[in-house]
C-alpha cells in the first residue's frame, strides 16, 4: 500500500507587542494531531534611541535583488515594482522612516509606543507637521517612491529574516497582508485603533492600523496607502495605494501622515 502525502502551511502571529523566540512541535494521536508550544517575550520600543525610532531605507539594497526577477501577477504588484524600479533609476537616496505611527501632543507628532494613532487630520496639516518635526533632518512626508522602496525593503526582510518565499512576500504585501497588521479580519483585531507600537514585523510596528497619507513626487498633490483596521486585507492590502482625489482640507478619521527625513 502506498500512502499518499500531502502539505499544508500555518502561520502564527505572537500575540501584541511581542515576538516569537521558541517553537516547539509534537505530533500526538497517532499523526492525527499536532501540538505546537511556543515561548514569547515582551518587545518594547526604546524611544530614546533615534536610529531605533527612525531606521534607515537604502533603496540601493535592491538592486540585483531577486525580488526585482518576480513577474507582477496582479494590478498592485505591478505598481509596486514599477515604482521600485523607478525609484531606482532616478537613484533615490536612503531615507529615514517611522517605525511606527505617530500620535499627538500639545499640537506636535510624537513618536511613543502605547499613544492613540494621530488620525482626525487632513493632508495638509500633515504635510506642515512633518515639516515642523525636525527641520534639521528635512523631515517631510515621503512620496509614492519612497514609499515603493520601503515596501521593497520590507519585503526583501520577509525572506531574509522571515523565511517567506518570494512569491510569498510579494502576495504578502500586495495582494493579503492580514499577517503583516491589524485588519478586521487579522488575528486579535479589534475593530477599532491598537495603541501605537503594535504588531511588530521586523523593525516596524503598525503597518496596518491606519491608513497612510503621503505626498506626490510630481506636484502638490497627496496619496493615501489603505491599511486600516477597519478594512478587510484582501481589500486593502499595503500595497493599495491611491492619489487622494477629493479635498485634501477634508479630515480622515483613519489615517495619520506618513513621513521620511535625511539620513
Amino acid at each position: 500500500m502506498m500512502a499518499k502525502t500531502t502539505e499544508q502551511k500555518m502561520v502564527l502571529s505572537a500575540p501584541d507587542g511581542a515576538k516569537i523566540t521558541k517553537a516547539d512541535l509534537k505530533i500526538v494521536d497517532e499523526g492525527k494531531t499536532i501540538e505546537i508550544v511556543i515561548t514569547t517575550e515582551v518587545v518594547t520600543v526604546n524611544t530614546e534611541d533615534f536610529d531605533v525610532v527612525f531606521p534607515i531605507i537604502d533603496p540601493s539594497e535592491l538592486i540585483g535583488h531577486k525580488l526585482l526577477q518576480h513577474k507582477p501577477k496582479t494590478e498592485r504588484q505591478e505598481w509596486l515594482m514599477r515604482h521600485i524600479l523607478k525609484a531606482l533609476e532616478l537613484k533615490l537616496p536612503a531615507f529615514r522612516a517611522p517605525c511606527m505611527d505617530p500620535s499627538e501632543e500639545n499640537g506636535r507628532i510624537v513618536f511613543k509606543p502605547g499613544n492613540k494613532p494621530a488620525v482626525g487630520h487632513n493632508a495638509l496639516w500633515w504635510r506642515e507637521k512633518w515639516k515642523e518635526f525636525m527641520p534639521s533632518k528635512n523631515s517631510r512626508l515621503g512620496t509614492e517612491l519612497h514609499r515603493a522602496a520601503f515596501l521593497g525593503i520590507l519585503m526583501k526582510d520577509l525572506i531574509e529574516t522571515r523565511n517567506y518565499s518570494m512569491e510569498e512576500a510579494w502576495k504578502a504585501v500586495c495582494d493579503d497582508s492580514h499577517n503583516l497588521g491589524h485588519y478586521c479580519n487579522s488575528w486579535r483585531a479589534k475593530n477599532t485603533f491598537e495603541p501605537t507600537g503594535s504588531r511588530m514585523v521586523g523593525k516596524f510596528f503598525d503597518l496596518s492600523n491606519t491608513n497612510k497619507i503621503f505626498a506626490s513626487s510630481e506636484g502638490d498633490g497627496f496619496w493615501i496607502a489603505s491599511a486600516c483596521c477597519f478594512y478587510n486585507s484582501k481589500f486593502a492590502p499595503l500595497a493599495e495605494i491611491k492619489p487622494i482625489i477629493i479635498n485634501p482640507y477634508g479630515a480622515y478619521g483613519d489615517c495619520v501622515g506618513w513621513g521620511v527625513m535625511d539620513v
